[in-house]
């Protein structure tokens, strides 16, 4: 994808150059009229062809762009507008995303693929939280009975109508864009600035959010925590418990565990990050108990949520606060 956006700049580019041209020639005034008249022609058909290309590159990308920009020239302000467009439309002019939608995880479950921001490549920094929950779930009609299918087929009744497909880069979309307040991107985020981009006493705020493009983010549970508070286990058992169904919810909780923890070593594979943050104690106990590829990895962070632990000092974390560990971390791999 990154290419095709590449390819639209240089038609960008390209047709300014040539429109350029064509004012000089009409403002040199040549008495020779004939070469005007030829010289605008080649000018013509040149820009023609450039239009041409423009709409092609723009339905590669998707068909709806395509579709929706096929009478527009080729200018900055119109690339920017289709740049917003189709991040809208639940992608992100990344080959990473590409790559990511090809797992079969991902195959099934969209709203999964992890957010990759815009300005990713720079630091590569990604966080790995804990679990989604969405306001629209309805535990009495979707809960462990319902989702012990949930790692073998699409559940179209929550993934298309309650997650739109688009869940973890639709949170992330709305951190950067300054619709969305999280302590959990908003901590991290500080002490990035802070840390990394050598920013005094930085704050998190809507001119500022949009910083979090340097991150990649996903949730360690490939699937919907049942409650919107608290952690995602006991949520878990509680709604096992509700339906009387623990036997049940233990082989489906063991299942999360393995897939989840199959999919983190696929999407660092993919992502290649040079920071590999665990911002959930428990996201990185259950990684380490169902043998993570890159326990061991000296990119690894383990820090406590960036909630209310995140300035309490952590047994877990010898003694120290969730945001010294990270900063420490960010201090070795950056500094």
């Amino acid at each position: 994808m990154t290419e095709l956006v590449k390819e639209l700049e240089n038609i960008v580019e390209e047709y300014k150059k040539f429109q350029k041209e064509s004012r000089e020639l009409l403002g040199f005034g040549h008495t020779d009229k004939r070469y005007i008249v030829q010289k605008k022609k080649l000018i013509d058909e040149r820009l023609k062809k450039l239009k041409i290309k423009w709409v092609e590159v723009l339905t590669a990308i998707s068909p709806e762009i395509g579709q929706l920009y096929k009478k527009t020239v080729p200018s900055t302000k119109t690339l920017n507008a289709v740049k917003q467009s189709f991040q809208k439309r639940g992608g992100l002019m990344s080959d990473y995303v590409a790559k990511l939608s090809e797992l079969e995880f991902f195959q099934l479950h969209p709203s999964y693929i992890p957010f990759v921001g815009d300005l990713y490549d720079k630091y590569k920094i990604l966080q790995i939280s804990e679990s989604h929950y969405s306001n629209k779930l309805d535990t009495s009609i979707y809960g462990v009975a319902y989702f012990s299918k949930w790692f073998d087929e699409e559940c179209p009744e929550v993934e298309v109508n309650i997650l739109n497909n688009n869940l973890t880069r639709n949170v992330c979309e709305g951190v950067c864009n300054g619709s969305n307040r999280f302590a959990n991107f908003d901590n991290p985020l500080r002490s990035f600035m802070r840390v990394v981009l050598d920013i005094e006493n930085p704050h998190t705020n809507k001119q500022t959010r949009h910083l979090y493009h340097h991150f990649a983010y996903m949730n360690f549970y490939q699937m919907l925590a049942f409650e919107k508070k608290g952690y995602f286990k006991k949520a878990f058992y509680d709604q096992a418990k509700r339906e009387n169904l623990v036997e049940t919810a233990e082989v489906l909780l063991d299942r999360c565990r393995e897939v989840s923890t199959n999919v983190i070593d696929q999407v660092i594979a993919i992502l290649e990050p040079k920071a590999i943050v665990f911002t959930s104690i428990d996201s990185w106990e259950q990684y380490i108990a169902y043998n993570g590829k890159y326990i061991g990895d000296n990119r690894i962070i383990y820090a406590s949520h960036p909630g209310r632990p995140w300035n309490t000092k952590q047994n877990k974390l010898n003694g120290k606060t969730g945001k010294e560990v990270f900063e420490t971390r960010l201090k070795g791999i950056y500094g």
